[in-house]
């Protein structure tokens, strides 16, 4: 906030001075830049650009300490007021011959009408005897600094009360003359200028991009639908959402959905992913389901799986966070196991007239004792420690290590993560990545408001490497972005494994798929077990070939050894 600029007569400078009180306020800590204009009616002339460090209680900032024999400041003692430099400011000084000046301006205390004396408690300090503004309320010291003294903490006392004390390094050149040949586009843009560095770096209006304050290409976002706009070569490229393609997202997925409910391939993790679990502890992950030409909810069911995990699937329920086209679904599984080691996990996608799709995927449990050989990575990335009140991701997002296969032949992969809004303000937490070449676009609302969803994408170009997502400030889960050249869907869609009773698990990192079957059912195709149930009495066993074969132990006999 600017305050009116007013002329200034406490200096003999020639010609006209004035002063503007500039006024700043943040609510984030940190290191910012502002920036004033300064020009006629006509035209912007000049500008002043700085830097500002916003720190709280909690922030480490170092600042320069004060000498130990300041007094304490009361509401009865001589005070700074505005627009004297905050405490701790650095006032660069690039005069080395004649030193360097500024203003400070103070109110006396409540018992008395004379301004205080101003002063320094710094050696090679100079102040000038008080001047008072036309009102005859505000106080005003001329202060000098000789060179000797720069490069030190120069530390003012108004009276027997506040002391403020400012850096005043000396530096080669001052930041107006550094920023006299720089050219960032006025009034688009100004010069901020470190003399301390010795560097200058130009400080854009909205709309406007570095280096040099040139139109923004993505400014406003030209990308509609959410997506997100990158700048390349002066022109702009969108980064679409599902469902949405075109040069500005514009253009809607139209394609007609399929007969009966698939298996999603645009939404990770599709099938043939690794799912990394620990032992005794519930592992959520969703599967995303395309609804057929109907419309209506799909049923899934758990499929074959491995005897030794628990599957419990939560309802179906319609999925809006994305554009695809059609109806979309997700069933958020949840898997247990006791015991460590990889297993298969499927479940079934059914009609009205029956199962029409299955989705397999490798689910590898640990503890703390035990690792497969042919686990995922989980990353060495130390996820930051978190509390309730630090944001968090929610089931079903997949968990950390787990693996998501990224086909060279799919133009993008993209997953969904969920977290949970902020139980103070209502805010979707910030879902975040490092990485170049990962996106992940605005949050939607699901579960009735109470949930945050954000789509990601992965370019083609970003597989393999870990993907590390971050839920505000608070928990970070990675990915492992497997680049193959089929995806698990496409490796499935032509091998048998007598649907209902088995389903196809593919190994999209080997190119492989195996049947997973039902009980009573075998491999490699799921066909049913003549030896399942046995027909063999009395402890007989039986062997399948060219129908069954009992092999009777000592006493017994017959075809079934009865």
């Amino acid at each position: 906030m600017l305050n009116s600029t007013v002329a200034d007569n406490s200096t003999g400078l020639p010609g006209f001075t004035y002063v503007t009180q500039v006024t700043s306020v943040s609510a984030v800590t940190g290191h910012k830049q502002l920036c004033v204009d300064i020009g006629s009616q006509q035209a912007i002339t000049d500008s002043a650009c700085f830097h500002i460090i916003f720190t709280d209680n909690d922030t480490a900032i170092s600042l320069s300490p004060k000498p130990s024999s300041s007094p304490d400041q009361t509401n009865n003692s001589a005070r700074f007021v505005s627009p004297t430099p905050p405490d701790g400011s650095r006032l660069p000084c690039a005069d080395s011959v004649s030193g360097c000046h500024f203003l400070v301006y103070s109110e006396p205390g409540n018992s008395s009408s004379s301004c205080p004396q101003v002063s320094a408690l710094t050696p090679g300090v100079i102040v000038f005897p008080t001047s008072r503004d036309q009102g005859g309320g505000q106080c005003t010291n001329e202060v000098l600094v000789l060179p000797e003294a720069a490069a030190q903490l120069v530390c003012l006392q108004a009276g027997v009360g506040e002391t403020r004390c400012l850096n005043v390094p000396a530096v080669n050149m001052s930041g107006v003359a550094m920023c006299s040949n720089s050219s960032c586009n006025s009034p688009q843009g100004a010069c901020l200028a470190d003399p301390s560095l010795g560097t200058t770096q130009c400080v854009c209006h909205d709309h406007f991009s570095l280096p040099t304050c040139t139109p923004d290409p993505c400014g406003p976002n030209p990308c509609n639908n959410g997506g997100i706009c990158e700048t390349n070569n002066g022109t702009f490229q969108c980064i679409c959402r599902l469902g949405y393609l075109g040069s500005d997202c514009s253009t809607v997925d139209s394609r007609p959905p399929p007969l009966h409910p698939l298996v999603t391939a645009e939404l990770g993790p599709t099938p043939g992913g690794v799912i990394n679990c620990q032992v005794n502890v519930p592992c959520d992950f969703p599967v995303h389901i395309t609804g057929g030409a109907s419309g209506s909810v799909p049923t899934v069911k758990p499929g074959p799986s491995s005897p030794d995990v628990n599957t419990v699937l939560s309802p179906t329920a319609a999925d809006n966070s994305t554009g695809l086209p059609g109806s979309t679904f997700l069933t958020p599984i949840t898997a247990t196991s006791s015991v460590p080691g990889e297993k298969q996990l499927c479940v079934n996608i059914a009609d009205q007239g029956g199962v029409t799709d299955s989705a397999c995927f490798h689910v590898i449990f640990t503890d703390n004792k035990t690792r497969t050989a042919n686990a995922p990575f989980s990353s060495t990335t130390a996820s930051p420690v978190y509390t309730s009140e630090k944001a968090k991701f929610v089931s079903p997002t997949p968990p950390t290590g787990s693996t998501l296969p990224c086909s060279n032949s799919i133009n993008d992969c993209n997953l969904l993560v969920f977290s949970e809004p902020d139980n103070t303000t209502g805010d979707c937490p910030q879902i975040s990545s490092g990485e170049s070449g990962v996106y992940v676009f605005h949050s939607t609302r699901g579960r009735g408001g109470d949930q945050c969803i954000n789509e990601v994408l992965v370019l083609p170009h970003v597989a393999p490497q870990v993907v590390c997502l971050q839920a505000g400030i608070g928990e970070t889960r990675c990915f492992n972005i497997s680049s193959v050249n089929n995806s698990g869907i496409s490796l499935c869609q032509s091998v048998a494994c007598n649907s209902p009773h088995g389903a196809c698990l593919a190994e999209p990192g080997l190119g492989t798929t195996q049947c997973i079957c039902q009980d009573h059912f075998s491999p490699p195709s799921c066909l049913p077990d003549p030896c399942q149930p046995n027909p063999c009495e009395n402890g007989g066993i039986c062997q399948a070939s060219n129908g069954t074969e009992c092999f009777c132990p000592l006493g017994f006999s017959g075809h079934n050894c009865s």
